[in-house]
């Protein structure tokens, strides 16, 4: 399977050859702890998809990891000619979609009891700053770490270095 990824060395970034390798030798890791023996990249097989999946499924992966791998084994079917072999939707897999979460809202309130003691606990005075500049004005945690007090007080409001 790396080489594989060695002759088609050309396609992404580094960081992305990078990962597929990592993946690669996962998914010989794991077809191997499955019992299946003598892999090469081209002897790919519905079989051997649908076991990665199960072993996934098992092992209950978040979903987002999961469809990251699917995208490699989908990489490596059409490499080898064979792009019929992995389903094009994750549906049929039993993947379950993605959704979107952000839209909760994340804040602590440190009127909260039990967090109010929990911040107590907290011992560095720089990151019990940070978290009350989180609590307070809704900062993120990098801006509320970057925060300079002599550059963003403003009296009547705060500002922010851009990054």
């Amino acid at each position: 399977m790396q080489s594989l990824c060695a002759d088609h060395r050309h396609e992404g970034s580094y960081g992305t050859k990078r990962e597929r390798k990592a993946v690669m030798k996962l998914f010989a890791r794991q077809l191997s702890e499955a019992g299946y023996r003598d892999l090469t990249a081209k002897n790919l097989k519905g079989r051997h998809v649908n076991a990665l999946v199960a072993r996934w499924q098992r092992e209950e992966l978040s979903a987002s990891t999961m469809k990251n791998r699917m995208r490699f084994l989908r990489w490596w079917a059409r490499k080898v000619g064979k792009p019929s072999l992995v389903a094009r939707t994750n549906d049929h897999y039993g993947i379950p979609r993605w959704q979107q979460v952000s839209n909760m809202n994340k804040t602590v309130d440190f009127k909260d009891r039990q967090i109010a003691d929990r911040l107590k606990k907290v011992t560095d005075e720089r990151t019990q700053l940070s978290l009350r500049l989180q609590a307070e004005f809704g900062m993120r945690r990098e801006e509320s770490i970057k925060f300079m007090p002599s550059y963003a007080d403003k009296r009547d409001e705060i500002r922010l270095k851009g990054s």
